[in-house]
């Protein structure tokens, strides 16, 4: 079993390097996705690859083109994990070999957030979409926008069937597909820092509540 980090990036060149540095110390290889920076992010040292988007995509989009990628690229295996963290330095990579022990059991583990140094619009909206997405997929969300999260190989497959959200509900889609297909998913608390100006926005989430109204739909006119 090996451990592949996808890390999603667009115009993180102030923090990319120090996630990097830290997440080599857990994963056996380190991929970067830049979604269409405009600064240095794709120049990032000590990766084993660094796909560049030639414009901004949507991090939906990225997630999924660096599935289909490394599946491509024959890089992927059947028993490998797949950690999937932000480039902002908002989720702890000291976390990941907390995340792999409990993968021994589950199918996906969740990094669930402290957002307790949040803005309350934050928690709140954190709070909604997370009872919201728990709804849709017949499961306990505990946090349905974390980006920080390990999946086994089965389910990226699945994921890659009925995803198709362009931005930020790709992570409510995970948590959704996950639920429905009956996959064991564990949510662990971990901690979180604010970054002020980043983030989803109120209109980002009511897009994710749709998004993963749509994604729901989908499944189901599949008989999921």
């Amino acid at each position: 079993m090996r451990v592949i980090a996808v890390l999603p990036a667009r115009n993180e060149e102030k923090t990319i390097n120090e996630v990097v540095r830290k997440v080599r110390e857990y994963c056996d290889l380190v991929y970067v996705f830049d979604d269409g920076s405009t600064d240095r992010t794709k120049f990032v040292k000590r990766v084993n690859g660094t796909i560049s988007n030639p414009v901004n995509l949507g991090k939906g989009n990225t997630l999924r083109g660096a599935i289909l990628w490394l599946f491509w690229n024959k890089i992927l295996k059947e028993n490998d994990i797949v950690i999937l963290i932000d480039s902002d330095l908002q989720h702890p990579p000291e976390c990941i070999p907390e995340i792999l022990e409990f993968m021994k059991d589950n199918d996906m583990v969740v990094g669930s957030r402290d957002l307790s140094n949040y803005p309350f619009r934050k928690r709140f909206g954190n709070w909604f979409l997370s009872k919201w997405c728990s709804l849709l997929a017949g499961a306990e969300i505990k946090d349905s926008e974390s980006g920080f999260r390990a999946i086994h190989v089965q389910l990226l497959k699945d994921i890659l069937k009925y995803s198709s959200s362009r931005r930020y509900a790709v992570e409510m889609e995970m948590n959704i597909i996950a639920g429905r297909l009956g996959y064991k998913v564990k949510f662990i608390p971990v901690s979180s820092s604010y970054i002020i100006g980043k983030g989803v926005t109120v209109k980002d989430g009511i897009l994710n509540a749709i998004g993963g109204a749509v994604c729901y739909c989908k499944m189901k006119m599949n008989g999921k």
